[in-house]
């Protein structure tokens, strides 16, 4: 706007600036009005990223989730503050891990507390009914999430219309992306994802056993045969638009309190999909879609690797599908010892007791026991840590501190020679106080 403004007063010639004053006032007072009454870019409906625990006991994981995320979302708004035509400023995601009542408000883990301090877009919120945490989760999710009726009024204070899409997951998850950068397929509200294709829930004895859970209430022994050569998918990560979303929660608690919660929840959202209940209910809502889609485990940009035999990296360490594409979240990695030990040491190295550290605090030894010997030759004082052992650092994985020197202490003698330093014998290098 004043570039705009100083270019039309450059254009008059110094004798006739003075008449054209009032002509580049009533152009600057135009431009600024247009401005301030100029319609703001609507701000897009923020992202939920919906998971339970039980207690604190999966302090490790959550770091995990959490600091992945992190990362994940800094590399997404970077892109964007790059490459504006390419990459939208990225809508707002929130977490909120549902825990039961009994530890929620005031009775909040000091762990979580330091949890939500050190990552303020997460917030653990009440609401999870005593029971199997698989199962009851649903009956939480279906009150805070909010129900979808075609017929009824929207309530405005749940999620499902505070929200524009919703992942809801198992804490073993790492992300490497931002989840909802994952494309949804033209059409459809809903994404289920399938397991290793190499195995069918015919093949497999524990699906088969978790599908038994849910007869006859929910599934006829019929289908049970039906479902053999199909498929497994997985119920541990489900994303689509809040509003299926929503329509996918209430059906699962309905469904596992008519079975008054002995089926099993994987075998239950295996049965939606195969059985097409699914689209229906999202039909029933009055959810214009073409229904759930079932992404193949091989294409998957949410991979879900338990039984998956080998899990592939590209060479920044990244977990990629057969295609060779970077999936945004990979779960199920507690299952694969190498994947789950890269992902721990890159996020969660060393963590003991969140916000405190399970390690000794290093900080009084090298700062408060330091004595001093005598001047060297250089008339100034060399100083020797008296706490201080060798390997001290190596005592155990995320020790604190780490040593430049084998003994810990400081190395006088490699910088005592002109020129280049010599390597110097262990005996050379000791300190002794007179």
């Amino acid at each position: 706007m004043y570039l705009m403004a100083s270019t039309y007063w450059s254009l008059f010639s110094s004798r006739h600036r003075r008449h054209a004053l009032p002509f580049v006032a009533a152009l600057t007072i135009f431009l600024l009005v247009s401005f301030l009454n100029y319609p703001a870019m609507p701000r897009p409906k923020p992202n939920l990223i919906l998971t339970s625990v039980l207690d604190a006991s999966w302090k490790d994981q959550l770091v995990i989730f959490f600091s992945s995320l992190e990362s994940s979302l800094g590399r997404e708004l970077l892109l964007s503050q790059r490459h504006t035509h390419r990459h939208p400023s990225p809508a707002r995601v929130d977490v909120k891990i549902v825990i039961p009542d009994k530890i929620a408000g005031v009775y909040l883990p000091a762990t979580f507390v330091e949890l939500e301090k050190r990552f303020p877009f997460v917030e653990f919120v009440g609401g999870l009914p005593e029971g199997k945490v698989e199962l009851q989760r649903f009956t939480a999710y279906t009150r805070l999430v909010g129900t979808q009726n075609a017929k009824a009024t929207p309530d405005p204070e749940a999620w499902a219309n505070i929200y524009d899409k919703i992942f809801v997951t198992d804490l073993d998850v790492v992300f490497q992306r931002n989840p909802f950068s994952f494309p949804m397929k033209k059409g459809h509200s809903l994404a289920f994802f399938a397991e290793w294709e190499g195995m069918k829930i015919g093949q497999c004895t524990t699906n088969m056993m978790w599908l038994h859970s849910c007869t006859p209430y929910l599934i006829s022994s019929a289908e049970m045969q039906y479902y053999r050569p199909l498929e497994r998918i997985c119920a541990g990560t489900t994303i689509g638009t809040a509003q299926a979303v929503a329509v996918y929660l209430q059906t699962m608690h309905e469904l596992l309190s008519v079975s008054s919660y002995t089926c099993n929840d994987q075998a239950l959202h295996t049965h939606l999909y195969h059985s097409a209940l699914m689209n229906r209910r999202l039909q029933e809502a009055g959810l214009k879609s073409d229904g759930v889609w079932l992404v193949p485990n091989q294409e998957a940009l949410i991979g879900t690797v338990g039984w998956t035999p080998i899990v592939l990296y590209n060479a920044w360490g990244e977990v990629v599908n057969e295609k060779g594409e970077v999936q945004v979240a990979v779960h199920q990695i507690k299952h694969h010892d190498a994947l789950h030990n890269l992902v721990r040491m890159r996020y969660a190295y060393g963590v003991g007791e969140i916000g405190t550290g399970s390690h000794p605090d290093w900080r009084m030894r090298i700062t408060d026991r330091v004595e001093e010997k005598e001047l060297d030759r250089h008339g100034m004082v060399r100083w020797k840590f008296e706490g201080v052992q060798e390997g001290m650092c190596a005592e155990f994985p995320g020790s604190g501190c780490s040593c430049r020197w084998k003994d810990c202490q400081y190395n006088y003698t490699f910088f005592d020679r002109p020129g280049k330093p010599q390597p110097q014998s262990q005996s050379q290098l000791e300190f002794k106080l007179e």
